[in-house]
């Protein structure tokens, strides 16, 4: 209405009736619309409907569990808190009875605790019993498993620092990789963006530490710039997420360079492939990897999230459930003869049958083995069925042979214990033991994937996150340059956040500042824990890192990843202002 009668008014002539337009049939209308248009503004600021879910499902959700008698996993360590704090917190029973149980405790990997975990450790031992806690903020990369490294910097504020001890000598990684991390890292100068901890330097230890004229001194951190020229582009040209297996082939190639004597006769810096490990930040990426090792010839072996009865051994076990069912049917016994358990050809096979009609025995010697398999499976049971197939044709001998064989032997023997398992739990014959198995292909549970082949030799490839704790010789990192998309980029669905111990979800109207506001405090946290993450991937080696970097995103100007952050601050910067940080087309 407003700017309606304001129109109207410039359209006057001097000295015109400013009211005229306001007594027109229509103008009752005009501002009928203007209310509605303003409730229906407050109602979208309004508007919530994941709030108003979140407050109807909780109680039903509590009301459920207790008709079923049932306690999830979380529930076990938040109910006891909730106990425990509702009963006097210290002064509680509950917290009484576990102090009496324990002179004293140690908490180690405390960096990952949550708020109840810590509210029970607290009540029950501190300022009461030796409480020790052993923790890495830097290495709290477990949030989303709900870890929360504001438990941890809230629980140093309570001990008095004559009982607070840091560690200042490195026990993994030599003297030329320490030089380097004290470099990029800088003790104390605000690198992890956390009030609550900075890095610290660190020595290594004796047995680490370089000594004068022992040979030639190698780099702890080498950093690859990689740009379009790598995809046949131009120089400076941003790289892009989708080109996993063009990076992987780089670090396949660094590997093959590794582990190489040089053109000048020197002995290769790697003397076996079971020396690298390659840190990628997820499954896909380590697949791409995997991928183009094997490609130049070096065998790798990654961990996976697939399911061990979606591979090709549960296939081939399924079909020799299938001939035993079938007490040596022709067609169940021909599909599972020319299986790589048993080896026989297309070839072998035509001849086989051909021959069979004139008094040929391959055919009937294996026919009748499914038959005498199928008779003794009541009192024998699949296990020993199946290793006596396996003992006396020679099965895993052949399977080790075979391309990837330790990959589908691994397989292979897992398969076997899950069918045993399954077998001994529901008495199944062989047909529903087959059915079972291809059923269970299309269940998602990560206690079936796939186990990780022998490593003896070969390049390990982990997620960052798997690789927590341990150690490698000579790490490669070829997706540093890789940036993680911004949290609640498109600004749907629930933002959580965790601020000094506490955890909550955010479920403020989308237009609303608070939501905004909560994306901001996300985009920071997320940054804040792929430095962490950063430093995890850069702690694992004993000798060398190798990690590639360049100009990423769809216009490569920004140092927007947790390397870029570290690598492009001024020297005499402390903290980690984006702001701050030159663009990578800079001079």
């Amino acid at each position: 209405a407003a700017a309606l009668q304001s129109a109207f008014e410039g359209k006057l002539p001097k000295g015109g009736d400013k009211d005229e337009l306001q007594r027109q049939a229509f103008w009752p209308l005009i501002q009928a619309l203007d209310t509605f248009i303003e409730q229906a503004i407050a109602f979208w600021r309004g508007f919530a409907p994941l709030a108003d879910f979140a407050v109807t499902v909780r109680p039903r959700f509590e009301a459920e569990i207790q008709r079923r008698r049932v306690l999830t996993f979380d529930a076990m360590l938040s109910r006891l808190a909730e106990k425990v704090e509702a009963e006097g917190g210290a002064a509680s029973p509950v917290a009484q009875r576990i102090r009496e149980r324990y002179d004293a405790v140690l908490v180690d990997e405390f960096q990952d605790t949550d708020a109840s975990q810590w509210s029970v450790l607290k009540a029950a031992f501190l300022g009461q019993k030796r409480l020790i806690l052993i923790g890495d903020p830097k290495q709290a990369i477990y949030a989303f498993r709900g870890a929360d490294v504001h438990v941890y910097t809230a629980a140093a504020k309570e001990v008095a620092p004559p009982h607070c001890r840091t560690m200042s000598v490195n026990y993994r990684s030599d003297q030329s990789v320490l030089d380097a991390l004290n470099t990029l890292w800088r003790a104390d100068s605000g690198a992890f963006g956390d009030p609550g901890f900075d890095y610290v330097a660190v020595t290594p230890s004796d047995d680490k530490k370089r000594v004068a004229g022992e040979g030639a001194v190698w780099p702890g951190l080498e950093i690859r710039w990689v740009d379009g020229r790598t995809f046949k582009g131009s120089e400076g040209q941003p790289i892009g997420s989708k080109r996993p297996a063009e990076l992987a082939r780089l670090a396949a190639a660094e590997a093959v360079a590794s582990l190489s004597p040089s053109a000048d006769g020197a002995a290769a810096r790697v003397d076996q492939a079971s020396g690298l490990a390659v840190l990628v930040n997820s499954h896909a990426q380590a697949a791409a990897v995997q991928r183009a090792l094997r490609e130049v010839g070096v065998p790798a072996v990654a961990a996976t999230r697939n399911t061990v009865f979606a591979t090709e051994a549960a296939r081939w076990l399924a079909l020799w459930l299938d001939a035993v069912a079938a007490g040596g049917r022709d067609r169940e016994s021909r599909a599972a003869v020319v299986t790589p358990l048993f080896g026989w050809t297309a070839d072998a096979l035509a001849w086989a049958l051909a021959s069979a009609d004139q008094g040929g025995q391959p055919w009937q010697m294996w026919t009748a083995r499914l038959h005498e398999a199928a008779a003794r499976w009541p009192r024998w049971g699949f296990a020993r069925v199946f290793d006596r197939e396996m003992l006396d044709l020679g099965v895993l001998p052949r399977v080790l042979a075979m391309p990837d064989g330790e990959r589908h032997a691994t397989d292979l023997r897992h398969l076997f214990e899950l069918v045993h398992a399954e077998e001994r739990a529901t008495r199944a014959g062989p047909a529903v033991l087959a059915a079972w198995m291809r059923t269970e292909a299309e269940v998602a549970d990560q206690a079936r994937a796939q186990r990780l082949e022998s490593d003896a030799q070969a390049v390990r490839i982990e997620t960052v996150h798997a690789s927590k704790g341990l150690q490698y010789g000579h790490v490669l990192l070829p997706f540093t340059w890789d940036a993680r998309a911004a949290a609640n980029g498109n600004n749907k669905g629930p933002i959580l956040l965790r601020t000094e111990g506490k955890t909550r979800i955010d479920l403020s109207p989308t237009t609303s500042p608070a939501r905004q506001d909560a994306i901001n405090a996300a985009h920071q946290e997320a940054r804040r824990e792929d430095l962490r993450k950063l430093y995890v991937a850069l702690t694992r080696a004993e000798h060398r890192n190798v990690a590639w970097y360049g100009p990423i995103g769809k216009n490569g100007k920004t140092a927007a990843t947790a390397m870029g952050r570290l690598l492009l601050r001024a020297s005499t910067t402390n903290g980690l202002d984006d702001a701050d940080l030159p663009k990578l087309d800079d001079d």
